[in-house]
């Protein structure tokens, strides 16, 4: 399990954001194999990632996670 499982969750729910626990409760893996795999879908721009709060700073998983060309969204 892993990137693929990830990007497939995201693209099936096209529009709708996840945070990282979501997403591995979703795939039923764990938070840091998902943690690994939203990594390495944002580096190669498969996903598209905002924070959660525009400060950026908001305590426990302040990033969520949708399908999409990876840019961070506003």
């Amino acid at each position: 399990m892993g990137q693929q499982e990830v990007y497939n969750l995201l693209k099936a729910n096209k529009g709708k954001w996840f945070t990282t626990r979501q997403i591995a409760e979703n795939v039923k893996v764990s938070i840091g194999s998902t943690t690994m795999s939203v990594k390495k879908l944002r580096k190669y721009g498969m996903i598209k990632h905002k924070y959660k709060h525009k400060s950026g700073i908001c305590g426990n998983n302040p990033i969520v996670y949708s399908f999409g060309k990876g840019e961070v969204v506003e």
